[in-house]
């Protein structure tokens, strides 16, 4: 939509397009920064990784990796660091590697961490708004195959769906949040 349609649009309109629109917008392409992966590779040579940062709350913080086979790591960032071997089915593993794609992760800008939002003044004006939220937690998606690597930092839902979707999967699949839960539940009672 151009902006001389959405000026034409009533300002309820516009309001309304605002509040949705930080969540469910089509993001643009940046092909400034695009580089290809390679296009032959082996599912050894493929790592995913989410890192969860902590916030002024208590939000986990971990990096969880999943390589092409499905072996997986989890790295634990609390009050005594720790680290977790463990392994996914396969296909699963590829069935995330595919949804990499599947999100043109390749093409994405490598943050959002904002969120725009529309404000419309009585005489018709159009001003879009950009908000950071700094006290939540960011999640980190990392995509590496063989020397190719890119990185999309996310937070609070902003930006495309699909980089969202993958860090829940990523998340259920290994069921990191629980083990991480459970760590931490073992590293505090060993305190006492």
């Amino acid at each position: 939509m151009s902006l001389r349609s959405l000026l034409a649009l009533p300002t309820l309109a516009l309001i309304a397009l605002g509040l949705s629109w930080g969540h469910s917008y089509a993001e643009p392409r940046d092909d400034s920064h695009v580089s290809e992966p390679p296009a032959h590779y082996n599912l050894g040579d493929v790592n995913m990784t989410l890192r969860r940062t902590t916030c002024f709350g208590s939000c986990p913080a971990y990096t969880l990796t999943i390589r092409g086979g499905g072996a997986c790591t989890l790295r634990g960032n609390g009050r005594q660091p720790w680290t977790q071997e463990f392994s996914v089915d396969s296909t699963a593993a590829f069935n995330l590697l595919e949804d990499f794609y599947g999100a043109d992760f390749f093409v994405l800008r490598k943050e959002y961490v904002e969120s725009p939002w529309i404000r419309v003044s009585a005489g018709g004006n159009v001003v879009v708004l950009r908000g950071r939220i700094t006290d939540m937690p960011h999640a980190f998606l990392t995509l590496s195959i063989m020397d190719y690597t890119r990185t999309i930092q996310t937070c609070c839902g902003f930006g495309p769906r699909s980089l969202q979707d993958i860090a829940e999967r990523m998340d259920k699949l290994t069921d990191a949040k629980g083990r991480v839960q459970r760590q931490d539940q073992r590293d505090r009672s060993n305190l006492k």
